[in-house]
């Protein structure tokens, strides 16, 4: 499926087309897991992947990565609709999470990467300290932490 993005020649996005990348890093997860449970929490992930796999267009991609991480593929996706769908995320309402056991509130912590603005060196970019710095380009682009009601 990103195949069709790339080039063979130069690892360059096809001209015209751009793609958002979010990573999803789960707050407190690791709490409610211990508090109530493996069950808990792996209904907790059950639900966090089906209110986020709701909230997407038909032809972008949803994955879990491990643990409580997921990433989300915006096809065509501009920064405008990566930043939509990052404060509409299921982690990021105020909306509680219902569990056999409990009602959970979690919030999220939300990287965002566009290509090609954010990959115009190599396609590389790594997060230092909370920052993400793009290799080839001045300055930094923070990484934002997205909680119900911000």
């Amino acid at each position: 499926m990103l195949d069709s993005f790339f080039t063979e020649s130069d690892d360059t996005l096809t001209p015209g087309r751009s793609l958002a990348f979010l990573f999803i890093d789960l707050n407190h997860f690791k709490e409610v897991n211990d508090s109530f449970g493996h069950p808990a929490g792996d209904e907790l992930l059950r639900q966090v992947g089906a209110r986020l796999s709701g909230s997407l267009r038909d032809g972008d991609l949803l994955v879990r990565i491990g643990g409580d991480e997921f990433a989300v593929v915006l096809i065509d996706g501009d920064a405008g609709y990566a930043e939509e769908v990052a404060h509409g995320s299921p982690p990021a309402s105020a909306e509680p999470f219902i569990l056999d056991v409990v009602s959970a509130s979690i919030s999220a912590s939300i990287g965002i990467a566009m290509a090609p603005s954010d990959a115009s060196y190599g396609g590389r970019s790594r997060v230092v300290r909370g920052r993400r710095h793009v290799p080839g380009q001045v300055g930094e682009h923070p990484v934002r932490d997205l909680r119900a009601g911000s």
